[in-house]
């Protein structure tokens, strides 16, 4: 690292100070949380521009280090450090490993075709397959996220799309059913899209954890709409962790957690019955 990035004191950025107006965020009503988390994404993007230098060289010195045996680099930036998230990926495929984004999808046409030239999988957090709560609780809009997931598809980015299932606020049979369908006609049925449980950690702390049959219920409905892989997410040791093929339905990737038990794939085909399992198999996309 440069000395210029050593002598950065990055604990002094805005973003690392105590915030006391955070002390209380349970007891805040919509309108003045979303006001605060308004400010706050524009306060982290100042931080973020003011550190794309030292974020750009970290990444090189972690690729280099993981050049040997590394195959994947996540940059945590959001969209609003565009600059610095395209040299981490550059700096990582430089150095042979894998780029993937984790992002919420609110990304201009333009900054996302360049994202999609350099990174390997994108993953978007859908917030709710609902204008109203995109309108009142994210305060932005639902179609912006689509099209930009409609855009990574289209590019041959593997794509996949989380949906944090939140208790009353976007957990009905109407918006899973309006999703799954969406998927499979603008995107086709292999997209994966994962239903994971809302813990009240950290802004809605007045709400409860999402009851595990309303994740499977949000399960059979995309299932029954002809999704081939859905999954349930936060909840470990669920059998809807794991990959199954669509054609057998024998385990092919078996998960706990974020680990790996059984891996029953052959380049990208289930070792079972040879049915091609879409994805990114041994460094290589199987679409």
């Amino acid at each position: 690292m440069s000395k210029a990035a050593k002598s950065a004191d990055l604990g002094a950025l805005d973003t690392e100070a105590v915030r006391p107006e955070f002390a209380e965020l349970d007891i805040l009503d919509v309108p003045d949380l979303v006001a605060l988390m308004a400010t706050e994404s524009t306060r982290a993007s100042r931080a973020v521009m003011a550190a794309v230098p030292e974020i750009a060289e970290v990444v090189t010195a972690v690729a280099r280090r993981l050049a040997e045996g590394g195959r994947l680099i996540y940059v945590g930036a959001g969209t609003a450090g565009r600059l610095g998230v395209l040299d981490a990926a550059e700096a990582g495929r430089a150095a042979g490993l894998k780029n993937v984004v984790i992002s919420g999808g609110y990304i201009q046409r333009e900054p996302l075709l360049e994202l999609c030239k350099r990174v390997d999988a994108i993953k978007i957090d859908l917030k709710a397959y609902s204008e109203k709560f995109y309108k009142e609780v994210v305060n932005g809009e639902l179609k912006p996220v689509l099209d930009t997931i409609a855009t990574i598809r289209k590019q041959g980015v593997w794509n996949e799309i989380v949906y944090l299932v939140i208790p009353t606020l976007n957990d009905s049979d109407e918006q899973f059913k309006g999703l799954a369908r969406w998927i499979k006609t603008e995107l086709g049925p292999d997209v994966p899209l994962h239903f994971t449980r809302f813990h009240p950690e950290y802004l809605l702390k007045n709400l409860p954890d999402t009851p595990v049959p309303t994740l499977e219920r949000a399960k059979a409905i995309a299932d029954a709409e002809g999704l081939n892989y859905v999954y349930i997410g936060n909840v470990p040791g669920h059998p809807a962790e794991s990959t199954y093929c669509p054609k057998c339905r024998r385990v092919v990737v078996e998960r706990m957690g974020f680990s790996i038990s059984a891996f029953h794939l052959d380049r990208g085909k289930c070792q079972f019955c040879q049915t091609p399992i879409p994805g990114v198999w041994e460094g290589a996309l199987h679409a």
